[in-house]
């Protein structure tokens, strides 16, 4: 009997472990849910083109990033990397966000994509770079590096969608 019991406390503890590997599952603004691994947020805006582009790029500044390029011609802009709060793992994260400016039927809108670059920090040993998607556990880089990313994207504004591209 205490064979049995033993047996189903480890199955159950391992459905729990299993079960919260996947990670946290964020809300939107509006509450739903952000669905995993996407890795495109995009801000609907009612400004014009050239003004959401000069906007999104002035709104960098203060989240601590420096401008790596801009083209007003594309309606583009990409920040240079920043270093993110270090997750459980101690490796260290870099966050480099690119925002393309785009009107469709007379809506605008900006599509905030992000790239993660990580290393350890206990060594010079770089693990090399990658799209910012939502998932992850706490504290992982990626998570690590998603939750930056969707914080820059939150403080510009609430309306907010969610796209794998």
């Amino acid at each position: 009997m205490r064979h049995k019991i033993i047996s189903y406390s480890v199955v159950l503890l391992s459905f729990f472990a299993f079960t919260n590997c996947a990670g946290t599952q964020d809300l939107a603004p509006d509450g739903s849910k952000i669905p995993y691994e996407v890795n495109t947020i995009i801000i609907n805006t009612d400004m014009t083109e050239n003004e959401a582009f000069k906007a999104i790029g002035k709104h960098f500044i203060p989240e601590g990033y420096a401008i790596k390029n801009s083209s007003p011609e594309f309606s583009n802009v990409t920040t240079e990397f920043k270093e993110a709060p270090a997750g459980a793992l101690q490796a260290s994260v870099d966050v480099r966000i690119s925002a393309s400016v785009v009107t469709e039927n007379d809506n605008t809108k900006i599509l905030l994509n992000g790239t993660l670059r990580q290393g350890m920090q206990t060594s010079s040993f770089d693990i090399g770079e990658s799209t910012i998607k939502q998932k992850g556990q706490s504290g992982s880089p990626m998570r690590v590096a998603w939750d930056e990313f969707y914080s820059v994207a939150k403080s510009f504004s609430d309306n907010l969608s969610f796209e794998k591209r």
